[in-house]
């Protein structure tokens, strides 16, 4: 299901419910603060599953973290996040590339003061390229010439 559709949906629910509660205790429905107190610091089931408001009126989100599980090939929870609870629960082991979690910084570090000194390897790839162009040129031409520009 679309994820604005059920936040509507529950949206709506949240709001069919504090008016409800309004009318039940007498007080005037057009009046916006009764209604949006109703709302605040309360957990109900919607179509999303529990939902939970705190005392600013904010939602308290959930997420899910899913990761590609090979042997099944689709998507599988391994790690879930309350926001009403504020924890963080692994679900099941992580499948990580190589089998472990990747490095915490990159290998010149963030700002490249862990780099060795000298020229980056791509220069020398790019010398040895044109060393290499320079010589199949002048075999070719050696070629040519010794073959008396029979190919012309």
């Amino acid at each position: 299901m679309n994820n604005f559709i059920s936040a509507f949906y529950d949206a709506v629910l949240l709001y069919a419910i504090a008016l409800n509660e309004t009318l039940a205790e007498g007080l005037d429905p057009r009046n916006g603060r009764n209604i949006t107190s109703k709302m605040w610091n309360r957990t109900f089931v919607g179509i999303t599953g529990n939902v939970s408001i705190d005392q600013n009126g904010d939602r308290y989100s959930d997420y899910s973290l899913l990761d590609l599980d090979d042997g099944q090939d689709k998507f599988m929870e391994v790690a879930y996040y309350s926001g009403a609870q504020n924890a963080l629960r692994q679900v099941s082991d992580f499948h990580w590339v190589k089998g472990s979690p990747p490095k915490d910084s990159p290998i010149c570090g963030w700002d490249h003061s862990k780099c060795p000194e000298g020229y980056p390897f791509y220069y020398y790839a790019l010398f040895a390229a044109l060393i290499i162009q320079i010589r199949i040129g002048i075999n070719a031409n050696v070629l040519e010439n010794s073959m008396g520009g029979i190919g012309r």
